[in-house]
């Protein structure tokens, strides 16, 4: 279906649009992960565990790519303010404005999740856990080598909210700005929105 133009959107129905994607891609990775734990068992979560990996690497890949080509810094606080998928629009009110925002210290709550709806729908607790675990520290750690993040309270555990907290130390060495790549700058176009309705179609593109 192609992609329509962003001022004949309604705003709330860009958010809608944005919800059932990330629904989605969460019932997508939920129906691989099961399929491939019932084929091969304890060496099918092995491998789920390495995608989730590949997964985070790929995409903290891109967000480095893309904000280097915008000539923002490479740490947690980029990374977290010009985050790549929807969930970003959607859940902006907890990571907007309730967070502690730091080049080495990122600290926010989030209490809206479409993923973890869907999955908690279908008692997808563990693995929906470990998607949470191994697909952002794969990111971070890409995006910047010295680049952390736990996830102490998480709805996939039972919690009411997840807590985030992104780190890298203090003696973390600034990664020094290079030449913008092709991918860079194709993907910079998709960062660089003036209006909210903008910024909303931005995010279904990017995811």
């Amino acid at each position: 279906m192609p992609l329509v133009q962003t001022e004949r959107i309604d705003p709330v129905a860009i958010r809608d649009n944005l919800h059932h994607i990330l629904q989605a891609g969460a019932r997508l990775y939920m129906h691989f992960a099961r399929e491939t734990l019932a084929a091969f068992g304890g060496e099918g979560g092995a491998t789920i565990r390495l995608h989730l990996r590949d997964y985070g690497a790929w995409r903290g890949t891109e967000m480095r790519e893309a904000h280097n080509a915008l000539g923002r810094p490479i740490n947690m606080e980029t990374l977290n303010r010009c985050w790549d998928s929807a969930s970003v629009f959607v859940v902006q009110d907890d990571i907007g404005t309730k967070g502690h925002y730091s080049a080495t210290d990122v600290i926010y709550d989030v209490h809206y999740c479409p993923a973890s709806e869907a999955w908690k729908a279908e008692a997808f607790h563990r693995w929906g856990h470990v998607y949470c675990d191994e697909f952002h520290q794969a990111c971070a750690s890409t995006y910047h080598p010295d680049g952390n993040v736990v996830i102490p309270i998480n709805m996939m555990k039972g919690d009411d909210h997840c807590h985030f907290r992104w780190v890298m130390p203090g003696s973390a060495e600034d990664v020094a700005p290079w030449p913008p790549t092709d991918l860079g700058r194709k993907l910079a176009r998709h960062y660089q929105a003036e209006t909210p309705e903008r910024a909303a179609y931005d995010a279904l593109v990017r995811t």
